[in-house]
């Protein structure tokens, strides 16, 4: 999310990207990687890859591109499993962000400076659970 302006408040959305798990989820699993999928562990897995020449059949650079995903990537997946329908992407998901994203930059505006040439990047994480319920897990400035 880029906040462009405090004064007027101007932001922009952007739909950004997922990432998905290198590991398959276990919920009993000790590995945090299972849990997990930031780029600090991402890191390790993509050096044990190069390092060992793979990870669960795929090379580094296949790891790489199978951890991100476009949100019509993963819309496309949710659809091919049936779990939802061609419109959800548009109609459910994108508007759930978007409120995501006016919250918090309504929740940061009384703690930036107001003044048309200040302007911030923001990193919103987010989950998204079985039931496809959208979770808001934390805001990073200058990400």
């Amino acid at each position: 999310m880029l906040i462009a302006s405090t004064d007027p408040m101007i932001v922009y959305y952007h739909d950004g990207f997922l990432r998905v798990s290198l590991s398959k989820y276990d919920k009993n699993s000790k590995d945090t990687s299972v849990h997990f999928t930031n780029t600090h562990l991402s890191k390790a897995i993509f050096k044990k890859a190069a390092e060992e020449g793979g990870f669960h059949g795929m090379n580094e650079t296949e790891l790489r591109d199978y951890q991100m995903w476009t949100m019509d990537e993963l819309a496309e997946f949710l659809i091919e499993q049936g779990k939802v329908d061609k419109d959800w992407l548009e109609e459910d998901l994108k508007p759930k962000f978007k409120r995501a994203f006016i919250h918090t930059a309504r929740m940061v505006k009384p703690y930036v400076l107001k003044s048309p040439s200040v302007f911030e990047m923001f990193g919103l994480d987010f989950l998204l659970d079985e039931r496809l319920n959208l979770w808001f897990i934390e805001c990073n400035a200058s990400p």
